[in-house]
């Protein structure tokens, strides 16, 4: 079944969620732990995060499942992943159901996990209501709301959703000490339009209140806002081909500030990703190219008397690149190999890194992948994925024992669904 709204409908919807301010994900605790430390990224790690993908049937598959989990492990420096994990667990009848969803996302920047447990109640024409909690340990950081939407739950074709984010803070509080004197709480909405029969635009706009929170108990104030902002359009140009368009915004802003020792430090960061990505299936066999647009801004500063600098602060002291821009170009060819079982995946990625407060212009990273996946029951696969750097095969030659060291890195990707 096709919906079809006016397009004045659509232009309506659409600038609602451009415009209005959003966030990545609600408010977790461990985020007051540490303040994010920008300078983490350097020159290779889109052209990793990129290269590190999932094939790009497995989001259909997982998302098609009622129940699945799949991980992925890639190697970013000599100490850190960029790790992520999907565990889902779907129950419905014609009146009511359950879902289980746990997303948990850690790179040298940020680390978390999200987790949404729902009990929904379905009515006439496809308008759902949904109760909403994360679970955990601590009552005192439990979330709570609800969710109102329209049509399939699980890709509705519109959905408002609110979380009381700490909902039991000021009742259940571990240090009776410490206060909010502004509460945080997220807003969301997100769209799934069939615009005709070819093309699905899906939305996504999330909006953390500010949070001000004042913890004697351990000596600091801290300060939180985060917003965010999700376009998605596929564009069937055949039963083969597809055109697949992607835009991200986000905007995180925080602060830390310690009493006793006159120390505080503040980050304001927005990071703005565009793609676009040519996909061809013929068969078990596809063809992708893509391009990439990064435009990453962070103002990250600290505060220090002079007086206290010899004394063992509880974070790192180092500056950051505030401003940061990157194009990525990359190509990739999926296909059976060997056996019914064996399937592989080689690609090439460039990326050009702009960082704007350094003492390089313009910095190229290249590599070159090979990726082994291997099926061994319906709905389970796990890939051994492998990069090369072209810099160093190319700018050390000729080679000595020293000088040769061609690995990019690797990562290792697991799904099953049911």
């Amino acid at each position: 079944m096709v919906f079809k709204l006016k397009s004045s409908c659509y232009l309506f919807l659409l600038a609602f969620i451009l415009f209005t301010d959003t966030s990545f994900a609600r408010f977790l605790e461990s985020d007051v732990e540490k303040v994010d430390q920008e300078e983490r990224y350097n020159t290779e790690t889109y052209n990793d995060k990129f290269s590190y993908r999932y094939p790009s049937d497995w989001n259909q598959i997982y998302e098609k499942s009622d129940a699945g989990v799949r991980m992925n492990a890639g190697s970013l420096n000599a100490t850190r992943f960029d790790y992520y994990e999907d565990v889902k667990l779907h129950a419905a009848n014609e009146t009511a159901g359950f879902q289980f969803n746990q997303h948990r996302h850690e790179d040298v920047v940020e680390q978390g996990t999200y987790r949404e447990i729902r009990a929904n109640g379905f009515f006439s024409h496809g308008l759902y209501i949904s109760m909403v909690s994360d679970g955990g340990t601590f009552k005192e950081y439990g979330d709570v709301g609800w969710a109102l939407g329209y049509g399939d739950v699980r890709r509705p074709l519109v959905e408002i959703l609110y979380w009381s984010v700490d909902h039991f803070y000021d009742t259940k509080k571990s240090d009776i000490a410490d206060e909010r004197t502004s509460q945080t709480w997220t807003l969301a909405l997100k769209s799934n339009l069939p615009l005709g029969e070819r093309v699905l635009v899906s939305l996504g706009a999330e909006y953390d209140h500010p949070l001000t929170w004042h913890r004697p108990s351990h000596g600091y104030l801290y300060k939180y806002q985060q917003e965010n902002v999700n376009l998605n359009a596929v564009y069937e140009l055949s039963s083969e081909q597809k055109i697949i368009l992607d835009f991200s915004s986000a905007r995180k802003k925080e602060s830390k500030a310690w009493n006793q020792i006159n120390f505080a430090k503040s980050l304001d960061r927005e990071v703005n990703i565009s793609e676009m990505k040519w996909s061809q299936k013929i068969a078990e066999t596809v063809n992708e190219v893509g391009g990439g647009y990064i435009d990453r801004r962070a103002a990250y500063v600290h505060r220090i008397d002079p007086a206290n600098q010899a004394q063992g602060l509880p974070e790192d002291m180092s500056p950051a690149h505030s401003k940061r821009d990157e194009t990525v170009l990359w190509a990739t060819r999926y296909e059976p190999w060997i056996a019914a079982r064996h399937f592989m995946q080689y690609g090439f990625f460039i990326n050009y890194v702009n960082l704007k407060e350094s003492r390089h212009d313009v910095v190229a990273e290249s590599k070159v992948q090979w990726a082994w996946e291997y099926r061994y029951l319906t709905g389970t696969r796990v890939v051994l994925n492998t990069t090369w750097d072209i810099n160093q095969l190319t700018d050390d030659f000729p080679y000595d024992k020293e000088s040769f060291k061609p690995w990019g890195g690797g990562d290792i990707q697991f799904i099953a669904a049911f």
